[in-house]
């Protein structure tokens, strides 16, 4: 560039500067260049700006991310000068004070703290680094679905289960180390060849396992390698695992632990919609927790199942035709269409949802308690809304759930639940009613109930959903829980209590000094009330100076063995305890507590971390770390619950743990209690023993348990991108994009928003601006696509008409309320619409 040329420089345009799309770039020219033109290109080399010059230009930013040149072309066709800069993006929604744009950061980084919860997110097997969200294919591919908009490593963690598959066209569920495969998992895995051992003989020995009764995750396979293709736009990737895909849905359909001969659909034992955990009469007929017997299981169609293949097949049929393989893709859809109709003839409800379980065995029964099976509506309801079903069926799942929202427990968090009802009876080994799996409140269901609602025309119940979550977010630090009790309660019952004092037997002090004591100098138990206490609506007396039972196989000042009297018949009993454990103990019990009767007979009970009791050092680290602060443990297991959280000189966050104990026993007198520890490296701390007249009870903690957050996570940015933001790619890297913006209903009016696949580097930014005194909306859109339809964001049965501008230009939305916008833009839409008094978001009803 010339002396004369660089004054056309403009500081909004200094070489290697970075800018997001739609960011105004401004150019200020000397009068004799007037006659120039500006043409600017994106990183692909479309030219997207090329528009005479006079005494000054100014564009937005659009097109493709990467290195884009601004040139000036003079009179003669010469460049006169030419300015590169870089164009970045990253998904954001920036909404001023309404806090979408809020919630969506804290889903993200809920999303990437949870990621790493059940173990490494990365293995090298064979030689080949893979990289997964979560080591279960079902858990990495639900969060696959929020991730993909802020991460771009994604082939891997499909690329593990595909080149692992098996010869039949089974998909393993999940990786992990050797030692983590327990004995009754090993037992349970045999039978079937449910288990593959990588990397056999070297120090990071892999397992691949197969939860037997699972028979979700070939259809799982499937999404994740379509999610995975429209996030990288690798058609080349896509096509070498389309074999695989086809072997999948083969292996789904043929074998005998997979599908049934009787219906034509997906079979499974009997379990709580997709959970792998099978009822206890069915447990007894394979001896076993997830075995699966094809002689011996009574296996039935679980809804899900089926819609997630159908939808799977549907997916792999778009994945051929893409690469030109037409005539395949027709037998997909047709399958897909199959699977529809006969699971509507055989699980359709009339009352708006799928029936949970139609078995092929109706002779054998189970007791399920007062529950009434017909009644139930389980989670895949919600999944089904988003994965291709009759949008009638569709749109009567949604009003269930209003419904249930109406009757549901007035205490329960939301009417998102796992089951509802849940189950009475069979399933108290993994999930008590109203936790977990069996009647759990969780964000899975809430953010595909809200995606599907604005899908299916109820946007106000969908900005409700969204609404009531980021409440939820608000009141836990920003982060959203996955699942919550369905139906916590807080009232204590009546009941009466008998305290037992320690003093005669306590032999070590809370506070630690010269003589010893619990901890360490400064880092103790030394803030511990004493005297007449009360924790969890329980009383207890605390010796004083504060000293406790302290017990250890093998450490000074410690007793290995110490036993308590209590006389007088109780029908349960309280402990008050903490612990400190090693690492390697933990799960292993540290304690044998025999609870001597007055007629000789024992009964034992141990005591571990993770079930009783857990660590007295930094308890309950997901929690807030307050002085004080008591909230319950996390998970929600209704053995044991965090009593008292407290500080010492040098840490603000140490604790003790109340668990409770219901006496099978409970007319007979309890002569002592002999604590006695086992051949651990732990070391317990019993502060309080309180004995009561009735069975045990603690304020329900509005936490449940077993579900990554991050995949609950995923499902409310789907919801949020897909349904508020409205920005739905239509083939992959946002080539074709669907743009139905629903932020009318939420009362934003000023709203921009960008949606990126880091893996491509497609994306889709907008700005929209609602005056409604003027009655007009105006939104300017670009993306890295060539092709944009634009659902008319708002219906007007009650104006008199629209008037709709395209780059000042008028135009109008076609008879399907769709506009398409051709080319990169950036595009500036103007509707102007008369006498209507709430326009209402429309969306394209997919």
């Amino acid at each position: 560039m010339t002396t004369d040329q660089s004054r056309l420089a403009c500081t909004a345009l200094r070489e290697g500067r970075v800018v997001k799309p739609l960011d105004r770039i401004a150019i200020e020219m000397p009068g004799e260049v007037h006659d120039a033109r500006l043409v600017v290109s994106d990183s692909r080399g479309r030219v997207y700006v090329d528009r005479p010059v006079g005494d000054g230009i100014s564009f937005k930013v659009g097109g493709a991310l990467g290195w884009q040149i601004a040139r000036l072309i003079g009179s003669d066709g010469r460049e006169t000068a030419s300015w590169r800069f870089r164009v970045e993006a990253e998904t954001v929604i920036e909404d001023g004070e309404h806090g979408f744009g809020e919630m969506l950061r804290g889903l993200q980084h809920t999303m990437y703290a949870t990621s790493t919860g059940d173990g490494s997110t990365a293995a090298l097997i064979e030689g080949k680094l893979y990289h997964y969200f979560f080591r279960w294919l079902r858990d990495h591919t639900h969060t696959l679905k929020g991730m993909k908009y802020f991460t771009s490593e994604l082939r891997t963690g499909l690329e593990l289960y595909a080149d692992t598959q098996r010869a039949d066209g089974m998909v393993y569920d999940r990786v992990a180390a050797k030692a983590e495969v327990q004995g009754w998992r090993d037992y349970a895995f045999a039978p079937g060849d449910f288990i593959r051992t990588l990397n056999s003989g070297t120090a990071d020995t892999y397992t691949l396992q197969r939860i037997p009764v699972e028979n979700d995750v070939e259809f799982l396979f499937l999404e994740c390698l379509y999610r995975t293709w429209q996030a990288t736009g690798d058609t080349d990737w896509m096509a070498r695992h389309l074999d695989c895909a086809k072997r999948a849905v083969a292996y789904a359909t043929t074998d005998r632990y997979r599908w049934s001969e009787k219906f034509g659909l997906p079979k499974r034992a009997y379990t709580i919609d997709t959970w792998d955990f099978m009822h206890r009469d069915d447990v007894k007929l394979t001896q076993g927790d997830n075995v699966c017997d094809v002689d011996r299981t009574a296996f039935g169609v679980m809804h899900g199942d089926t819609t997630g293949l159908a939808a799977g097949c549907a997916y792999l049929a778009t994945m051929l035709r893409e690469v030109g393989r037409a005539s395949e893709a027709r037998a997909y859809d047709c399958l897909s269409s199959e699977l529809f109709e006969r699971l509507d003839c055989l699980a359709w409800d009339e009352r708006g949802h799928y029936r949970h379980h139609v078995t092929e065995a109706p002779e054998f029964e189970r007791d399920i308690g007062c529950t009434v099976e017909a009644d139930q509506v389980s989670l895949s309801n919600a999944y089904a809304i988003n994965r291709g079903i009759d949008p009638r069926k569709a749109r009567a799942i949604v009003a269930t759930y209003r419904r249930i929202r109406g009757e549901k427990p007035a205490a329960s968090p939301g009417e998102w639940f796992t089951i509802y009802p849940p189950f009475e009876s069979g399933f108290e080994y993994t999930s008590q009613p109203w936790q977990y799996m069996n009647g759990g409140v969780t964000s899975i269901v809430a953010g595909e109930l809200a995606r599907g609602a604005f899908a299916f025309g109820d946007n106000e119940y969908g900005i409700d959903i969204l609404q009531r979550l980021r409440r939820l977010m608000t009141d836990h630090g920003g982060h959203l829980p996955v699942c919550l009790h369905g139906n916590p309660i807080t009232d204590p019952p009546e009941r009466g209590f008998t305290t037992i004092d320690l003093a005669g037997v306590a032999n070590l002090t809370t506070a630690h000094d010269s003589d010893g004591g619990w901890g360490e100098p400064g880092n103790d138990l030394s803030r511990f009330p004493t005297g007449d206490v009360e924790f969890r609506h329980v009383p207890f007396r605390v010796a004083a100076p504060a000293r406790g039972v302290a017990i250890a196989h093998d450490r000074v000042g410690f007793a290995r063995e110490q036993c308590l009297h209590v006389g007088g018949a109780h029908a349960s009993m309280y402990l008050l305890h903490t612990a400190s454990v090693a690492p390697s103990d933990r799960w292993a019990p540290m304690v044998e507590l025999d609870v001597v009767y007055a007629d000789g007979e024992t009964e034992r009970v141990y005591l571990t971390a993770g079930k009783q009791l857990d660590r007295w050092f930094m308890p309950g680290s997901e929690e807030k770390h307050k002085p004080g602060h008591t909230d319950k443990l996390p998970r929600g297991w209704p053995e044991y619950q965090l009593a008292w959280r407290g500080g010492n000189d040098r840490f603000d966050n140490v604790g003790v743990y109340l668990w409770g104990w219901d006496n099978p026993r409970p007319g007979t007198p309890i002569e002592e209690l002999v604590f006695r520890a086992t051949r651990t490296a732990s070391a317990y701390f019993l502060l309080g023993v309180t004995m009561g007249d009735s069975p045990i009870w603690f304020p329900t903690s509005e936490m449940s348990y077993g579900i990554p957050a991050g995949w609950g996570a995923a499902a409310v940015v789907y919801a949020l991108v897909e349904g508020l933001a409205g920005v739905v790619d239509a083939t992959h890297s946002f080539e074709h994009v669907v743009l139905s913006p629903r932020w009318a209903n939420a009362r934003v009016d000023d709203v921009s928003a960008a949606v990126v696949y880091p893996a491509s580097g497609g994306y889709v930014a907008y700005e929209l601006h609602h005056d409604r005194s003027q009655r007009c909306v105006t939104l300017i859109v670009t993306g890295s696509g060539n092709r944009i339809d634009l659902h008319l964001p708002a219906t007007f049965e009650v104006a008199e008409g629209v008037d709709v501008f395209i780059d000042g230009e008028p135009e109008r939305f076609a008879e399907n309320g769709v506009l398409s916008l051709r080319g990169l833009g950036p595009h500036e839409v103007t509707i102007m619409y008369r006498d209507v008094e709430k326009p209402v978001a429309r969306g394209p009803g997919r």
